[in-house]
């Protein structure tokens, strides 16, 4: 029971982070909760339904579809904060390890340990071979530039989940802003 009861918290939570950082009703929204699941009680399908019934921006649980939206295409090293995007890579490490892997501990501060981007935030080679455009060369692209739509597309998941990795700080300057091919990490 207690296990499915943290099941349902972490969706909740994880999935309201993922989609919108937005907090401002938790202390609310906890307290009625406290208060109906006292009264209804502690089962997972009450905390279920009341976190469901939750609506409006600073308390609705995200479904499936604007989850995985969030999560393949949203800015998520901004707006999740460095504490919880190393909790994040630390549950996801967590979970998909195997038996063969050497466990990891990450800690919230990371004075040795940055986060790294897999594709590096430079300018760097598109999928059709040529070379990005820069923000001050994208600003004067013409409507249609195949450049600049691939160049836009390669921004926009810079900063998404499957863009980012811990390293220490050692490695992080040595990968600096390597391409995918000469980068160590693979």
């Amino acid at each position: 029971m207690w296990l499915e009861i943290s099941r349902i918290l972490q969706s909740y939570l994880l999935r309201r982070a993922v989609c919108t950082p937005n907090t401002k009703n938790y202390n609310r929204i906890f307290l009625a909760l406290t208060r109906n699941l006292r009264r209804d009680g502690f089962i997972p399908e009450n905390l279920r339904n009341q976190l469901l019934g939750q609506n409006g921006e600073s308390g609705a649980w995200p479904d499936d579809a604007k989850f995985k939206e969030a999560w393949l295409e949203a800015p998520i090293y901004n707006g999740l904060g460095n504490s919880r995007l190393v909790f994040l890579l630390s549950r996801l490490n967590h979970t998909f390890s195997s038996s063969k892997a050497e466990a990891l501990t990450f800690r919230t501060s990371l004075p040795s340990s940055t986060f790294s981007h897999r594709v590096g935030r430079s300018i760097g080679q598109l999928p059709d071979g040529s070379i990005g455009l820069s923000l001050a060369d994208l600003y004067d692209a013409a409507d249609g530039d195949l450049r600049a739509f691939l160049s836009r597309a390669r921004n926009a998941k810079l900063q998404t989940i499957g863009n980012l990795t811990i390293l220490s700080t050692g490695l992080n300057s040595a990968q600096s802003n390597l391409g995918w091919d000469e980068s160590s990490l693979n």
